[in-house]
């Protein structure tokens, strides 16, 4: 998205219409991120064990 090259912050969600243009590309950056938080949060925390 041109907010990326801007280095401007990424509009929320709720700036695409409900994601009305997701088919065009349009607000796929923010869907990638909310995705990505979204599956961060379900990680099981592995901290001070070996792996």
């Amino acid at each position: 998205e041109l907010y990326l090259i801007a280095g401007l912050p990424i509009p929320e969600a709720s700036y695409y219409d409900e994601g009305a243009l997701y088919e065009n590309g349009v607000g796929a950056v923010r869907r990638f991120v909310d995705g990505f938080d979204e599956g961060l949060a379900r990680v099981p925390s592995y901290e001070g064990r070996r792996v």
